[in-house]
């Protein structure tokens, strides 16, 4: 009895717009709170009922290192792109697992020619080349993601390293593979 006291003086006493707008908005933001909870029961109960389980507990993943390649090299002379129509190139091989969520290839220049050139290919599994990195120096840099591994395929991918001087340029290729694991495992070396 002591609820419906004060509802029945409010309806009893005269009221102005800013009251009756007020009750209005109160009487919104309740129904749109009520709807949002029932809507969020009806939710899980639809998932009890289409399997008959409770939803599985979602696993933590983490991104892994799985493959790390380094290494310092030189393309020689000559350059300009071409030689015999075609690139003087050096390539590195990558494997890409169907667990792999990114891999990161990247060169930087190590020698000492003031103005060197490279260009970075990635030509994957499929035989296509499919993504470059060519500006004017020898820092490039290329990411690759799960997307590029769905379209090109799983397997062993290709750094393709072209000198575009006419003089032999020396820099470090950096390859990283990631992989999804389980944030509960361990990896193969204990970490």
């Amino acid at each position: 009895m002591m609820m419906i006291e004060p509802i029945i003086k409010w309806f009893k006493t005269p009221k102005t717009l800013q009251g009756i707008a007020g009750m209005i908005l109160i009487v919104i933001v309740l129904a749109l709170d009520f709807a949002y909870w029932a809507g969020a029961i009806a939710v899980e109960t639809d998932t009890l009922e289409q399997t008959g389980e409770e939803p599985e507990e979602v696993t933590e993943w983490m991104e892994e290192v799985t493959y790390h390649f380094e290494q310092e090299d030189t393309i020689y002379a000559p350059g300009f792109g071409f030689v015999n129509n075609e690139y003087t190139s050096k390539q590195y091989d990558f494997p890409v697992e169907e667990n792999a969520s990114k891999a990161e290839i990247i060169t930087t220049h190590t020698g000492s020619h003031p103005s060197p050139d490279i260009d970075l290919y990635i030509i994957g599994p499929d035989g296509e080349e499919f993504t470059y990195s060519a500006d004017t120096s020898a820092e490039e840099g290329v990411k690759l993601d799960e997307k590029d591994f769905e379209k090109h395929g799983y397997g062993m991918y290709t750094a393709d390293v072209r000198n575009f001087r006419g003089v032999a340029v020396t820099y470090k290729i950096t390859i990283d593979v990631y992989s999804k694991v389980p944030a509960n495992e361990t990896s193969e070396n204990g970490d």
